[in-house]
């Protein structure tokens, strides 16, 4: 390897992984004029253009960015994703302390009973199939399937439901009922169409959720429950449907409560890591940083190469300044990359002072200018993290539903259709 190569190759390597140059500081000669411009007549705002370095966001958009894609969206996330699972675990609270022995009132409820089907009736009480389509494709030499609903039908037929001490109920399902159930028979009709097929068979233990009316003239006919009295009727409620579940009590709420819980963690852990890794010095100057009057001692200048993936080259300059002040008694160092004209303007001795922010617990965070700022690959980060949750939370959310709580059910999976 040629001696000039391996020379410049350290500098190559650091530049690839974005690591910070050592800086090579130019004393000013004579230091700055004490009769140039001070902090009460500072010639530039952060705002000007050439004042802060290429890749700052301005205080101002900073701010907002860090309010909007990092405070506010993921306190909003996090609270969306807690208020859910507080939902679901008051509904699995609901249905798990439902006694199955308690007397009967009119209104919403939930009954635990052994499913007894009409005289003369043998087959289930409750059908659903799903008609789906199957479909296969080869990517980069590996093969993928899906099977994709069509459309599905639900039979449905009014059942008894016989509790444990004896008492009957008359369950009226509809076509919109829900069956909490494994849909796991697949009847194949060919390579590419099969059927899932989820029922309720008589003699199934389940426990059904709707609205119940005729409990009270039950109550109010003696023996009416076991005596050919008018029965106590579950059907569906004016707003919701009729669910009927052969799962345990809470089973569906328990688990949907437990995916929002992981998020809504998930959610603090990723605003944690951010704050540590992409926005502690922004964080800790907003907090406690102090605008200080930095006198100015060194400048430095260099430049990088930029090469975007369909265009042309060109070298892009860097300005950075360095300066002394003074708290407490005690003489701190601090230095930041700027844009071309405050660095000039201390260069030709016209600029006696400079601001930095600093921070007041730790001096040796620090930035240049009245403000703290953001830089704008960390901006990315923010912006990029924030969309990625944006769209995995809710994608996941549908996706990880139940096959019953979905509008259609589509299954993947890979290799080719099974014959």
């Amino acid at each position: 390897m040629p001696h000039a190569l391996r020379a410049a190759l350290p500098a190559l390597v650091l530049a690839t992984l974005g690591c910070a140059r050592a800086p090579t500081w130019t004393p000013l000669a004579g230091g700055a004029s004490p009769f140039g411009y001070d902090t009460r007549n500072w010639p530039f705002e952060d705002g000007d253009p050439g004042v802060l370095a290429g890749d700052v966001v301005s205080a101002g958009s900073s701010a907002a960015l860090a309010t909007v894609a990092g405070f506010g969206f993921y306190a909003g996330m996090f609270a969306a994703a807690a208020l859910w699972s507080w939902v679901h675990r008051r509904r699995a609270r609901v249905e798990r302390s439902s006694d199955p022995r308690a007397a009967l009132r009119d209104g919403p409820a939930v009954v635990f009973g052994t499913v007894e089907a009409p005289p003369g009736w043998s087959g289930p009480v409750i059908r659903v199939d799903i008609h789906q389509l199957g479909n296969e494709w080869q990517h980069k030499g590996a093969w993928h399937h899906t099977w994709r609903e069509q459309h599905r039908t639900v039979n449905v037929r009014p059942f008894t439901l016989v509790r444990d001490d004896g008492v009957r109920v008359q369950v009226e399902p509809d076509a919109r009922v829900v069956v909490h159930d494994l849909h796991d028979d697949i009847q194949r009709h060919g390579r590419t169409h099969r059927t899932r097929v989820c029922d309720i068979q008589p003699g199934e233990r389940v426990h059904v959720s709707g609205d119940l009316v005729g409990a009270s003239a039950a109550h109010a006919s003696a023996g009416a429950y076991r005596q050919g009295g008018p029965l106590p009727t579950l059907r569906a409620p004016a707003v919701g449907r009729l669910v009927v579940s052969a799962e345990a009590p809470g089973a569906t709420s328990l688990a949907r409560e437990r995916f929002h819980r992981k998020w809504a963690i998930a959610f603090l852990a990723v605003f944690a890591f951010l704050a540590a890794a992409v926005m502690p010095a922004y964080l800790l100057l907003a907090a406690t940083g102090e605008v200080e009057s930095v006198t100015p001692t060194a400048t430095d200048r260099w430049r990088t190469w930029h090469k975007p993936k369909n265009g042309r080259g060109y070298w892009v300059s860097h300005h950075a300044v360095q300066g002394t002040f003074v708290r407490d008694g005690v003489t701190h160092t601090v230095s930041d990359e700027t844009g071309d004209g405050p660095t000039g303007c201390v260069e030709r001795g016209e600029c006696a002072r400079v601001p930095f922010v600093v921070s007041a617990i730790a001096p040796e965070w620090h930035q240049y200018g009245s403000d703290p700022h953001l830089t704008t690959g960390r901006v990315v980060l923010l912006v990029l993290f924030a969309l990625t949750l944006a769209i995995a939370y809710p994608a996941s959310t549908v996706s990880t539903r139940p096959w019953y709580l979905r509008e259609k059910v589509h299954d993947t999976g890979t290799g080719r259709l099974p014959d």
